[in-house]
C-alpha cells in the first residue's frame, strides 16, 4: 500500500485522543440523585516555564453533546523570545469532535498554528481507537500545509541536474506533509501505561518568486527547498523540539512512553518523549514526572497537576522545566 493510500485510510478512520465523553451514572445506587444531570462542560488550562525562561500556556474547553459525542476547542501560546535571536512566538488553535461507539471511537480535529515571522500551518488530524477492558489501541493520521513567510533570496541553488542557479528575488514557499502513527495503552484501577509513535513525511513543496526566470524551482526538491528556506529553517532549528507548547516545529518523528499509578485521589506518572526535527535532524529527549490530585471524591475528575521535568538536546542549554495544570467539569 502506498503512503498516500495509508494516509487516506487513516483519514477515513481516526480518533480518540481529544476528549473522552463522560459516562452516565448508574441508576442502581439508591444514594445517587437520579435527576442530577451529568457534567457536560470540561475546562482545562495550564502553564510551563523552563530554566531558560521560555514559557508557554495552553487551555481547552470541552462540551459533551451526548454521553457518546463531545466537542473540543484548544489553544496554546509559546514565548521563546528570551533565547531566540530573531524572536520566537508561537500560537496554536484547534477544534475537534469525538464519538464513542462503545468498543471503538473516532476523533477528528482541524488546527492552525503560527510561528511568528517563520510559517503558518493548517492541519487535519484524524484517529481511531479500539478498547477492550482496560486495554486500548489506535492509529492517527495527519495532513498539514505549511506556508512560509516570504524570504529575500540571495543564494545559489544547485538543481537536480547539477546546474547552479543564482536566485536574487523574494520567494514564498508552501510545504505539504503527512503523518501516521499509533498508540496503545493500559489503564487499570491503580496502574496504567502507554506507548505512542508518530512519523512524518514531507512530500510536496511549491514556491513563487516576484521575479521571472525561476520556473525550475516552482516545485523544488527537498535539497532545493532547504537552500531556499535556509534562514527560516535555521530559526526553527535554533529552538529545536522541546516540551513547551505543541505544534511549534516541524518534526521528522516522535515517540513516547509512560507509566502511572493512582491511589484514591492522588496520581503519579512518569513520561518519556523523543523528538527529531525534520530538516536540521536536531533531536531531544524529555523525561518528566507529574503529580495529580483530585479536589473531590475519587472519580470526580476535577483537580490539579504539577509537572517537573528536563529536556536534553543539541539546542537546549538549561532544559529543566516546571508546569502546572487545572481541570474541572461542570
Amino acid at each position: 500500500m502506498t503512503r498516500s493510500a495509508q494516509a487516506a485510510c487513516l483519514l477515513a478512520l481516526a480518533v480518540a485522543l481529544l476528549a473522552a465523553p463522560p459516562a452516565l451514572a448508574a441508576g442502581d445506587d439508591e444514594d445517587a440523585d437520579e435527576h442530577e444531570p451529568p457534567a457536560r462542560w470540561s475546562l482545562a488550562f495550564g502553564g510551563v516555564m523552563d530554566k531558560e525562561d521560555n514559557r508557554g500556556f495552553d487551555a481547552a474547553l470541552g462540551l459533551a453533546l451526548t454521553p457518546a459525542t463531545s466537542l473540543r476547542m484548544a489553544g496554546s501560546s509559546v514565548d521563546y523570545t528570551q533565547n531566540n535571536p530573531g524572536g520566537f512566538l508561537a500560537q496554536g488553535f484547534e477544534i475537534g469532535a469525538a464519538h464513542n461507539f462503545g468498543r471503538w471511537s473516532l476523533d477528528a480535529a482541524l488546527g492552525r498554528w503560527q510561528d511568528t515571522d517563520i510559517l503558518a500551518a493548517k492541519e487535519l488530524k484524524l484517529g481511531a481507537a479500539l478498547g477492550a477492558g482496560a486495554w486500548s489501541a489506535g492509529i492517527n493520521g495527519l495532513v498539514r500545509r505549511s506556508t512560509f513567510d516570504a524570504v529575500a533570496e540571495d543564494t545559489t541553488v544547485t538543481l537536480a541536474d547539477g546546474t547552479p542557479l543564482p536566485v536574487e528575488a523574494n520567494a514564498g514557499c508552501t510545504l505539504m506533509n503527512t503523518g501516521v502513527g499509533m498508540h496503545a495503552g493500559f489503564q487499570g484501577a491503580a496502574f496504567g501505561a502507554y506507548a505512542s509513535a508518530m512519523s512524518y513525511e514531507y512530500r510536496t513543496a511549491s514556491c513563487g518568486f516576484d521575479q521571472p526566470g525561476f520556473d525550475a524551482l516552482a516545485h523544488p526538491s527537498r535539497a532545493e527547498f532547504e537552500v531556499l528556506e535556509a534562514p527560516l529553517l535555521a530559526r526553527l532549528a535554533s529552538v529545536g523540539p522541546r516540551r513547551i507548547g505543541f505544534e511549534n516545529t516541524l518534526l521528522a518523528s516522535e515517540y513516547g512512553a509512560g507509566a502511572s499509578f493512582r491511589h484514591a485521589t492522588l496520581g503519579f506518572s512518569l513520561d518519556y518523549t523523543h523528538q527529531v526535527e525534520a530538516f536540521s535532524e536536531v533531536s531531544s529527549q524529555t523525561l518528566s514526572t507529574t503529580v495529580s490530585a483530585e479536589l473531590g471524591a475519587p472519580g470526580s475528575r476535577d483537580g490539579i497537576d504539577m509537572t517537573l521535568g528536563v529536556t536534553r538536546g543539541a539546542t537546549v542549554q538549561g532544559g529543566a522545566f516546571l508546569g502546572f495544570g487545572v481541570h474541572a467539569h461542570f
